[in-house]
């Protein structure tokens, strides 16, 4: 039977069915109520001077869950992506800092700026949008959470091209940025990316001041126990939307061809269908690869996942600081990634692919499986212990708020200095 046949088969299940239908439900839902238009406005702490307006566009469901000017309990933020928690803490530093904060989403492209903002912070294309309404002494930065759209664009066009050479097939492009001119419009960048120099380079060009920001991660594991003998051949593909732009095409032709090792899929895979209808052979019908599909962090079945396995096979062709990768090291994985990943790579707690090609990869992966156990265990233990210390919550607070009254202080200099 096709995998067309099956794929629409599948849809006839209740479980996939419900999926889908509450995901049409969700979109409806969002349009009546005008989620993406909506403006929210957060005061400073009651007795905190107010020092001025900030105008922040980023994840506006993550907005939504605020009430007050106190910093809100996590428990309640979801652990799906970094950038749920990250967009409610970017606007605690206003606050924090005594800015009143207009909140709005990132794909909010009818809101005109009508106040005097002191500052104006987008993560993707709204600045330059914004620009002609700003005063002229507005500090505007970009937050970028990935790599330029001149980098990351032609890289995804060219993974698509490889798949296309090697196999004769064409799937869709997936998360493409749209062209603009927002690194010229700002001011300053802050981007996810500490240490990760191939999305520093990327925005390196203009020549604007550049604040790398450790990424966060949703939760930390105690250390997770692992048979290594048992693990040594086991690898996972932890990842999100994007598919071809995130290398499971080429990791998944890799363990095909290495039917003595184990690949375990963690991933939407199901919501690009023509990439599954093209790699269903290597999904569904090699016995070496498991789907597992999107998995929860905060659950049981991740850790005993973790715990099975041995390293993370990530070879992405563009990033900003992969948050999947940096949660499979928090859990002991040995990250084997490329550059592009932004990664926190050093030969003690990882390796770098030297480049993505499938042979590459099947190397890089039976190298790993033949090292020895202690070997293993202390790549394990130093992969683990640098997220550990410098991708949390509390470090991209602390590096986020010096990077803004850095911004900030440079700025009133200036102005002192032309007075």
């Amino acid at each position: 039977m096709s995998p067309k046949i099956l794929q629409a088969l599948r849809l006839l299940k209740p479980s996939q069915a419900h999926k889908l239908i509450q995901r049409r439900i969700d979109k409806i839902q969002r349009r009546l109520q005008g989620t993406e238009r909506q403006v929210l406005t957060f005061e400073p702490a009651p007795g905190v001077k107010v020092r001025g307006d900030v105008l922040v566009a980023y994840i506006m469901d993550a907005f939504a869950l605020k009430t007050g000017p106190e910093p809100i309990d996590e428990s309640l933020v979801p652990h799906s992506h970094t950038h749920w928690w990250e967009s409610l803490q970017i606007v605690q530093t206003f606050l924090d800092l005594g800015y009143r904060v207009d909140a709005i989403s990132w794909r909010n492209f009818d809101f005109v700026p009508a106040k005097a903002y002191r500052i104006a912070l987008d993560v993707r294309v709204l600045l330059e949008h914004w620009q002609p309404h700003l005063p002229a002494d507005c500090i505007k930065i970009l937050h970028a959470e990935t790599s330029h759209w001149t980098v990351h664009n032609p890289a995804q066009d060219e993974r698509l091209e490889q798949l296309f050479q090697r196999r004769g097939r064409r799937v869709a492009p997936n998360k493409k940025i749209e062209e603009n001119r927002a690194l010229e419009v700002a001011d300053c960048v802050t981007l996810i990316g500490e240490g990760a120099e191939f999305v520093q380079e990327s925005y390196a060009g203009a020549g604007k001041p550049l604040y790398p920001i450790p990424i966060s991660t949703p939760l930390t594991w105690p250390i997770l126990e692992r048979d290594l003998e048992q693990a040594r051949r086991r690898f996972v593909w932890f990842g999100s939307g994007g598919l071809v732009h995130k290398g499971l095409d080429l990791v998944l032709e890799a363990f095909a061809g290495m039917p003595e090792m184990y690949l375990t899929v963690c991933g939407p895979v199901q919501q690009e269908r023509d990439f599954e209808r093209e790699y269903w052979n290597e999904l569904y019908r090699t016995p070496n690869i498991h789907l597992h599909g999107w998995i929860d962090v905060t659950s049981d079945d991740f850790v005993r996942l973790m715990s099975e396995h041995v390293a993370v096979v990530f070879p992405s062709c563009s990033e900003g600081q992969n948050g999947g990768v940096i949660t499979c090291m928090h859990a002991g994985l040995i990250p084997v990634v490329s550059r592009a990943t932004g990664a926190p790579i050093s030969p003690e707690r990882g390796i770098l692919l030297e480049d993505c090609e499938i042979e590459t990869i099947q190397r890089t992966v039976r190298r790993v499986a033949a090292m020895d156990a202690d070997t293993l265990s202390s790549m394990s233990w130093a992969a683990r212990e640098h997220v550990r210390n410098r991708h949390n919550r509390p470090r991209f607070a602390e590096t986020f708020r010096a990077a803004i009254e850095d911004i900030l202080s440079r700025h009133d200099a200036q102005l002192g200095d032309r007075s």
